[in-house]
């Protein structure tokens, strides 16, 4: 190999900061063919130090000090670092990182999904690698024998995975990070995801200790609505969390998390230490249809404050699976029973879906009346669709029904009068 100068051959600026390590290099194999020689000598001779490999492997090149520095902090994070999702999980406007193969990685970013062409691993191995450095930083570790992996790191970003032969094409991985810039109703507001009129009427909600089931499909907002309603409570109020992982991280004084991976005790034991801890609000996420039974018992006790998210497609199909949950179980209880029981347990229902140009909405929020022997479905706020413009954005209106509007009943006489506005001004 021809004597040549790493800034020659990787197209480097001099004015650059050398500890960056995601440039994109005019000569991108030979970057690559360098980086993996370099990588394989120290896996094949764990005693060789990181300038030694890069030595060895780059012996005929003139190197300079800084090329040399810029080489040796490459390698290091390669190794023992984020590696090629270095930039992309400092970037604040990236949401998700989707690992599909070693050359093949999207990002979510600007509610758009593209294939990022800069982002590349050596091998699945290095895939590995760098998602095990991911977790060392916040003191896990990569169980290769578990072919699903379901985790979060201490800031809040989750990460899924699922490993060979589940995988046909190598490790998949799913990083979704913690979005910070998303924290009260105002936010939401501003985004368009609900007016101000719908935030004021979840918060007096809240205040009125109802309860409360968010339903959405996965990515479609669901954790990040209840996330915002548990930190709209006052900081006075005793809040007990409910996850499978963590996710939620809400900023609260009196707050008890408890996180159900891998435990086996039967949620029904869970719910009976959790009511004698004595909260005020529990916020559950990502609520079972199975489980649904034992937090429709407390709920009918006269338990409340009792905030969750479900999986569903919307708020038939929530129903429609808890209502079956009975029979499903082998247990003999009436539909019309159960279907009374479920109305009388819950106040409000929100939906919150992920419209065609990506954007989250809140787009019901509703109350349930038994009529019938049937459950009907009374919208006090609802999104309609109406057009896509020439950026491909939803274009839409909110409509109020206050005379769908029972709740209200309870706000006055909890002396919660934060909307009366919204009804004195509607006949």
């Amino acid at each position: 190999m021809a004597n040549k100068k790493l800034i020659e051959i990787f197209g480097m600026d001099k004015e650059k900061n050398s500890n960056k390590t995601s440039y994109t290099f005019p000569k991108e194999e030979l970057l690559e063919e360098l980086r993996k020689k370099i990588i394989n000598i120290l896996l094949s001779d764990s005693s060789k130090k990181i300038d030694e490999g890069i030595k060895e492997a780059t012996e005929g090149l003139e190197l300079t000090n800084m090329e040399l520095n810029y080489l040796s902090n490459l390698i290091e994070n390669e190794l023992l670092g984020q590696g090629p999702l270095f930039s992309v999980l400092k970037d604040e406007l990236v949401k998700t990182i989707m690992i599909n193969g070693k050359d093949e990685v999207y990002i979510e970013t600007n509610n758009q999904i593209i294939k990022d062409d800069s982002i590349k691993f050596i091998d699945e191995s290095h895939i590995i690698r760098t998602i095990t450095n991911l977790l060392k930083e916040s003191n896990q570790n990569l169980n290769l024998d578990e072919k699903i992996i379901d985790t979060r790191l201490d800031d809040g970003t989750r990460i899924n995975g699922i490993l060979p032969p589940l995988a046909k094409k190598g490790p998949v991985f799913t990083i979704h990070k913690f979005q910070k810039n998303i924290n009260t109703m105002e936010d939401y507001v501003r985004l368009g995801s609900l007016t101000t009129d719908m935030a004021n009427f979840l918060e007096a909600t809240l205040k009125a200790k109802a309860n409360i089931l968010i339903t959405g499909l996965t990515g479609s907002g669901a954790t990040s609505i209840l996330r915002t309603l548990g930190n709209s409570l006052d900081d006075d109020k005793r809040i007990i969390t409910l996850e499978e992982i963590s996710e939620l991280n809400l900023i609260k004084p009196n707050l008890v998390s408890l996180e159900l991976h891998n435990n086996h005790i039967p949620i029904k034991e869970i719910l009976k230490k959790v009511i004698r801890m004595n909260p005020n609000y529990l916020l559950v996420n990502d609520l079972f249809a199975s489980d649904f039974l034992s937090f429709l018992e407390i709920m009918n006790l006269g338990v409340d404050g009792i905030v969750a998210t479900m999986h569903a497609r919307d708020i038939k199909d929530a129903l429609k699976r808890i209502e079956l949950e009975p029979s499903i179980k082998g247990l003999n209880i009436p539909l019309n029973i159960m279907r009374e029981n479920i109305v009388n347990a819950l106040n409000i229902i929100i939906n919150v879906e992920k419209m065609n140009d990506n954007k989250q909405k809140i787009t019901s929020i509703s109350e349930l009346k038994y009529l019938n022997g049937e459950i009907k479905i009374e919208e006090i706020f609802s999104f309609q669709k109406k057009s896509i413009n020439q950026n491909e954005e939803v274009i839409g209106e909110y409509t109020f029904y206050p005379k769908n509007c029972q709740i209200v009943n309870i706000f006055r006489k909890k002396g919660i009068h934060d909307i009366d506005y919204l009804f004195n001004n509607k006949k």
